[in-house]
């Protein structure tokens, strides 16, 4: 009983040694961070706490932040005639600023905030604004938008008497009355005529009269169903059902992430936690089908093992299936990639079709690129027809060959490899999204 006694008073003082640090701990912070620590004196408090004098300057800090991001002087400011207008504009004789920036072609003689929806507990924040020549979303000028028209509607979509907008950008002319859709708490839908639009987006839609929202970014009209700006194909609209915020059914599949679970049956799903779910013929792992033997059998202990054991290793077999294993089973033969039941695997990720006899890591690359007798790989991804005899790697990034010069798995255009010569700050960058064109640009 003694003994326990002693325990309690040490754990009893332990707790208040705690506490009372981290009361000194806060009590300094707000100390060090207060602005009259820091000689400033905010110039509307009642508006925004971004805005102060100090030292006869204007000066913007990012949320009263003294401590961690520090006091920016805005070079520019009049302090004659200085005005905070909201939490993250103010004007003087010359210029408007958006938070601590000019905001460059605004009139502060006739500048304004619009009204939206975007607040916070105590300040508000203005993502739209106009003067008497334009209209304004943050930096940008809308192009074309009329300040005398020009209205916020909810999400990011705007109007004025002619046109409509999505954040900056023009969508269509118009001559009707945008609507809200059913259910868009979010305000990322909008109705104009038989029109229905996902943010900047036009939906292919049925019937545009029934369409509404169903939960988060899932919608209907009734005969299909929309997931943002996408249609689910072969899915039944009737019996759609959203299961939790990862899963969705209808009356004949199961659905991970708006993704048909091959062999899913919606019946029996039972969600276990975040990471693992079931039904009676799989146990899922984030949406991917757990392989090891008979796991659609594992008791919920079994699966809390999963979870908690430090030694199991998940590796995607591919994009619909996973395995857990021992990390005493998978073979080490770089510090990127590990050899399981004769298959290559770098990082989490199977390489498909590898030949682990032939295998080797390239030097000088961290690991990234890798070759067998058949194939060029970056980390899980072919090269495709890469030359075997001249490829050689530059660094994790760039490789090339007599032919290309290459970006992570991808050629770049218009880059001769004779000529190439690797230089600190180069990238890749996307000509196009839907193509797997490459441009090489130099950091300024």
């Amino acid at each position: 009983m003694k003994t326990l006694q002693i325990i309690g008073i040490i754990l009893g003082i332990l707790i208040v040694i705690v506490f009372v640090y981290y009361t000194i701990v806060i009590v300094l912070f707000s100390w060090v961070s207060s602005p009259s620590t820091n000689g400033a004196v905010a110039i509307n408090n009642n508006i925004s706490n971004q805005y102060y004098y100090k030292e006869n300057e204007i000066v913007y800090v990012s949320n009263a932040n003294f401590f961690s991001l520090g006091a920016r002087k805005i070079e520019e400011a009049d302090r004659t005639s200085f005005e905070v207008i909201a939490y993250n504009l103010a004007k003087d004789k010359n210029y408007v600023y958006y938070n601590e920036k000019i905001l460059i072609g605004a009139d502060p003689k006739t500048f304004e905030p619009i009204l939206d929806t975007v607040s916070e507990e105590k300040y508000t924040s203005y993502y739209y604004t106009k003067d008497a020549n334009h209209v304004f979303y943050f930096f940008d000028i809308i192009e074309e938008a009329n300040p005398n028209t020009f209205q916020y509607l909810w999400g990011d979509f705007s109007k004025d008497d002619k046109t409509l907008f999505y954040n900056k950008n023009k969508i269509l002319n118009i001559d009707e009355i945008p609507l809200a859709i059913k259910n868009d708490t979010a305000g990322n839908y909008l109705k104009i005529g038989n029109a229905i639009y996902y943010k900047n987006h036009l939906l292919k839609v049925t019937n545009a009269d029934r369409f509404e929202v169903i939960k988060g970014a899932f919608a209907t009209d009734s005969h299909a169903i929309h997931f943002h700006n996408k249609v689910i194909k072969d899915v039944d609209a009737a019996t759609f059902k959203i299961i939790n915020k990862d899963y969705q059914s209808d009356k004949d599949h199961l659905y991970y992430k708006t993704k048909a679970l091959p062999n899913g049956d919606p019946n029996s799903y039972k969600f276990i936690d975040p990471l693992f779910s079931k039904d009676k013929n799989n146990l899922y792992y984030i949406g991917s089908v757990v392989m090891n033997p008979n796991a659609k059998d594992y008791s919920t202990k079994k699966i809390n093992h999963l979870n908690n054991n430090y030694n199991l290793r998940w590796l995607n077999y591919d994009e619909n299936h996973v395995i857990f294993t021992d990390e005493k089973n998978l073979n080490k033969i770089s510090e990127s990639h590990t050899l399981f039941e004769n298959e290559i695997y770098c990082f989490s990720n199977r390489i498909i079709d590898a030949d682990y006899k032939s295998f080797t890591v390239y030097e000088n690359c961290e690991d990234r690129y890798a070759r067998d007798q058949n194939h060029i790989f970056y980390m899980a991804s072919v090269i495709k027809d890469a030359d075997f005899d001249s490829f050689e790697t530059i660094n994790a990034s760039f490789a090339k060959d007599k032919n290309h010069v290459y970006f992570f798995e991808k050629r770049l255009l218009y880059t001769d490899p004779d000529t190439f010569v690797y230089k600190e700050g180069m990238y890749g960058e996307t000509i196009d999204d839907h193509t797997d064109k490459l441009i090489y640009t130099p950091l300024n």
